[in-house]
């Protein structure tokens, strides 16, 4: 499991992920903060920090080290996070982030592992959306309604509903 932080905050980390895996395994988890703290407020476990989220070669060279350091019998089932894209486009233009996210996507594929990305799209104008929402197999949307109620939207995995559906995934909303 591969994970990279390009959060300003830093200050989630293998805590985090262990409120949410059950049996979490810390030793298949690589967290790289690109918070650009590494003191106090740098995501705790992460074992690779870089200065800034617009270090993208500092980021690639930080997930090849931290891939090299998995032992090799142990990488099925990889799972990659990128937390987030909307933050890349902080401080990168559009084309810059849609070639990283080329070269991300790549690796996923090439270890047959999942990437998990987050986005804010409706903090960018519909070209950004475009362009990096093309880079992804499927894009699960999420939204509030008026009266409260979440809902999921899946696209592309060719399986799920194409319209909006209660969240959690098929349980009556709330």
């Amino acid at each position: 499991m591969a994970s990279e932080r390009s959060t300003t905050d830093g200050n989630l980390g293998i805590d985090e992920f262990e409120r949410h895996v059950e049996d979490l395994d810390r030793d298949r988890v690589e967290i790289l903060d690109c918070s650009g703290n590494d003191g106090l407020g740098a995501a705790r476990g992460a074992n690779q920090h870089v200065s800034t989220p617009a270090d993208l070669t500092g980021i690639s060279i930080g997930m090849a080290k931290q891939f090299k350091a998995l032992p090799t019998h142990r990488l099925d089932g990889l799972r990659y996070g990128l937390d987030s894209v909307s933050t890349l486009l902080q401080f990168l233009d559009v084309q810059t982030v849609f070639k990283f996210l080329h070269v991300y996507t790549a690796r996923v594929e090439d270890t047959d592992g999942l990437g998990v990305v987050t986005f804010t799209g409706e903090a960018h104008d519909a070209q950004a959306r475009n362009t990096i929402l093309g880079q992804f197999d499927a894009v699960i949307r999420l939204r509030e309604t008026d009266a409260g109620d979440r809902e999921v939207q899946i696209r592309g995995d060719g399986v799920a509903p194409t319209g909006w559906i209660p969240f959690p995934y098929g349980s009556p909303t709330a």
